[in-house]
């Protein structure tokens, strides 16, 4: 019995590099737009980053996710088919420190008071 191609043969398949998308509300305002970026090692999304960037009250902001991903090797041998196994992964995420950018007034309600922090 032969094999369909040899063992020698590699296998190509298509990954995800790169994803972008945008999105309105009922209104037609702009909701913050996202782009994922994956890069991989041996197959294997080993770092995936995603940044969203959008317009909040105070100004563009971009919030960023990244995630790191550490796999077992491969294991093929006897009758083992075990692929792909994480075996650590780190997220981090970061946003912009702009709380004083926002303003913090008690605003225009009539039951709406002022209080002060400690």
């Amino acid at each position: 019995m032969t094999a369909p191609c040899p063992t020698t043969s590699k296998v190509f398949k298509p990954y995800v590099r790169k994803t972008s998308a945008w999105a309105w509300d009922l209104s037609g305002a702009a909701l913050p737009s996202t782009v994922t970026t994956i890069t991989y090692s041996g197959g294997y999304p080993t770092l995936i980053e995603k940044t969203s960037t959008g317009v909040g009250p105070a100004g563009s902001q971009t919030f960023t996710q990244r995630t790191v991903n550490d796999y077992w090797p491969d294991n093929t041998a006897g009758d083992n088919w075990i692929l792909g196994l994480v075996k650590k992964s780190t997220q981090t995420s970061s946003v912009p420190n702009a709380l004083e950018a926002i303003p913090a007034a008690a605003g225009t309600n009539p039951k709406a008071t002022a209080t002060q922090g400690p």
